[in-house]
Order: structure tokens, then sequence, then C-alpha cells
């Protein structure tokens, strides 16, 4: 009785926590909350030039390396390209940040789901997948496609091991994603400053494309056990959180 006490003070929500949302994530919030992430994650370079402040064209008007000949043409020209290529690097940059701020999101709202189904310690997402039972919660896990289970577990993952505090709902978007409340509240924004603005400053002395890369290779635990079936149930008692982070 001691021990489950102590369990419950240490993993208890945060007082300021247990306001900021509903403690109820409908099926059809989250599912549209990883398809949100699915975008979200796409960080590519054609991706990031959708949100740069100036374009590779502009960089070159700017240098001007026609207005030079030889070798100085050709290090306007390098000078040219980069500055276009540090922009790019900061529109990437942007776009993980805001992929990780919207994980961490999803990650709570799955939280609240998952409190909402009785599960109120435990990580039950791989047991809903790989269950054969009938709950309404292992319906709709199973209900997922692989992509949308992919998404949801990098989530759980984000927001179990990033603390981002009491930070802005709000999420920068070029169009590309919308509002889903309560967790998502969106805000236009056509360039990647624009969005550090809305996001605030990334958090110093994260490793955040090797966070968004581990939830990835751990969510392939749940694509195994989706589509193999192989092995008993993982033990709830090993899935425990080491700590709500908001």
């Amino acid at each position: 009785m001691v021990a489950k006490w102590k369990s419950w003070l240490r993993y208890r929500p945060r007082p300021q926590e247990q306001t900021e949302f509903p403690l109820h994530a409908s099926e059809e919030t989250l599912r549209r909350l990883a398809l949100a992430l699915k975008v979200c994650v796409n960080r590519s370079t054609e991706r990031a030039k959708r949100i740069v402040s100036l374009t590779a064209e502009d960089y070159l008007a700017i240098h001007e390396p026609w207005e030079f000949e030889g070798d100085e043409a050709q290090a306007a020209d390098d000078s040219a390209e980069c500055a276009f290529m540090d922009e790019l690097g900061q529109a990437r940059e942007a776009l993980t940040w805001r992929a990780l701020v919207l994980a961490h999101r999803v990650g709570r709202a799955m939280w609240d789901y998952a409190i909402a189904n009785g599960e109120e310690f435990a990580d039950p997402w791989i047991d809903w997948r790989q269950s054969a039972g009938d709950e309404p919660a292992v319906r709709f896990v199973h209900s997922l496609a692989d992509d949308e289970f992919f998404c949801l577990r990098v989530a759980y993952h984000v927001n179990t091991v990033l603390n981002l505090g009491q930070r802005s709902p709000r999420i920068p978007t070029d169009g590309d994603i919308g509002d889903i409340a309560p967790y998502l509240e969106t805000e236009d924004a056509p360039t990647w400053p624009q969005w550090f603005e809305i996001l605030g400053e990334p958090l110093n002395g994260i490793r955040y494309n090797h966070l968004l890369t581990t939830g990835r290779n751990r969510c392939a635990t749940g694509h195994r056990l989706r589509t193999e079936r192989q092995g008993p149930a993982r033990s709830r008692s090993a899935l425990v959180r080491p700590g709500r982070q908001g």
C-alpha cells in the first residue's frame, strides 16, 4: 500500500497541468492529430524551401556575381549559395522544432485518452496494438493505419522525454495543417523567422533530430506487433512512464 501511494505521488499530474485540457481526447481527434504530425515530420529540403525568407535568386541578386569576372565572380556566386544553404538550415530547424512541439501536444492527447480508458500510470498503446480484446480502445488502436500508429508512438516518446513547460498552444502553419481543438491552435506564418516568433526559441542542449529519429525507431516495435503478432503482451509494469511532461 505504501509503495502504491508513493507511486501516485510521483506520477500524478502536476497541479498546473490538470486543467490545461479536459482529460479526454476523442478517437477522431487523435486520428486527426496523428495525420497533422505526419505532415509536420516532413523536414525535407523541398519542404524547407517553402518557408525561406529569401530564395536562392534573392541571394544571387544580393551578391551579384554577374558584376564581377573570374575568381571574384565565382566567389560571389559561392557566397550566394552558402547564404542560401544557411537559410535552408534555419528553415529546417524551424520545421524540426515545430514537429517536436506538435508531437509533445499529441503525446498529451494520448495521455488524456489513456486516462479516460483507465490506464493512468502505464503506456498501454503497444498492449492495445497487440491485444485480441474487444475493448473500445483496442478496437481504435487496431483501426489505425501503420503510419498513423507510428506518428502516435513518436508523439508519446517525445512527450515522455521532453519537458516544454507552459508554452503557447499556437503552432505556425503555411497552410499545411489546421486547428484541432483543444490541442492544436494554428497561426498563419509564411516564413521560418515568424515560426520561431510563434514557437519561441528551441531549448538549448536538445538533440531534436535524435529525438524524432529515436521515436521513429521505437515505432518499429508497434509495427511488428501489428503485422506479426509475435510473442506475449509486454508487461505494463515495464512501461510505466518516468513522469508526465505536460
